[in-house]
């Protein structure tokens, strides 16, 4: 029996990885700079996997927010908390859209997640705008004010990345890259869009 004791240099790769790993490469081979069919999908898959990974980067980005929170003893207000939670709760529910979706292979949630992420948009902007308002000269009201923008900044470009994600996932399977947005110009026209808009204003109501 081999043992082995410089995975510090490189290690083994798991085998759930490589399950994961050799169908995308046997069946995904394609130059993503081509124009055919099998290079455009490979292309996607690629913007895909950067979203994905992105999505990692912005939740370690909160977690840092929140240690950065504790180490200065800064409390949010509870008002702050209040609608901080209404925000995850929205980024959440896109995040297990969009997810669930690229699992799936299925975009049937587009336009869902799409809606939802106009709605997240929307409260980021007031969020901010509001605590421009409020901010009163104090010991950490600053501090409190620059950590609450990079949340904001990060629950909103995570959105943008499920949104993204689902974008690609709608393009496989179509086999077309970029119809969703000759499809998104037609959607954001139906009243249909707007009505899933207006419900998810409603939902997340702050």
């Amino acid at each position: 029996m081999t043992v082995y004791a410089d995975n510090a240099a490189t290690t083994r790769m798991s085998r759930t990885a490589l399950d994961a790993m050799l169908p995308a490469m046997e069946e995904n081979y394609g130059n993503p700079s081509s124009l055919h069919s099998v290079g455009q999908r490979a292309a996607e898959l690629l913007m895909l996997i950067g979203d994905l990974e992105r999505l990692g980067d912005h939740a370690m980005n909160l977690l840092e927010s929140g240690e950065e929170l504790r180490d200065r003893k800064i409390e949010l207000p509870p008002e702050d908390r209040r609608q901080l939670r209404v925000l995850t709760e929205a980024v959440e529910e896109i995040a297990d859209l969009a997810l669930a979706a690229f699992r799936r292979e299925d975009a049937a949630a587009l336009g869902q997640v799409e809606a939802l992420e106009q709605v997240i948009d929307g409260l980021r902007q007031r969020l901010r705008a509001r605590r421009i308002r409020e901010t009163q000269p104090g010991e950490g009201a600053m501090e409190l004010s620059f950590v609450w923008s990079d949340v904001l900044t990060d629950l909103e470009r995570a959105a943008d990345h499920c949104c993204n994600i689902m974008e690609c996932v709608a393009d496989l399977s179509a086999g077309n890259r970029n119809l969703h947005a000759a499809q998104l110009a037609v959607r954001q026209r139906d009243p249909a869009f707007d009505s899933r808009v207006r419900a998810y204003e409603q939902k997340y109501r702050i």
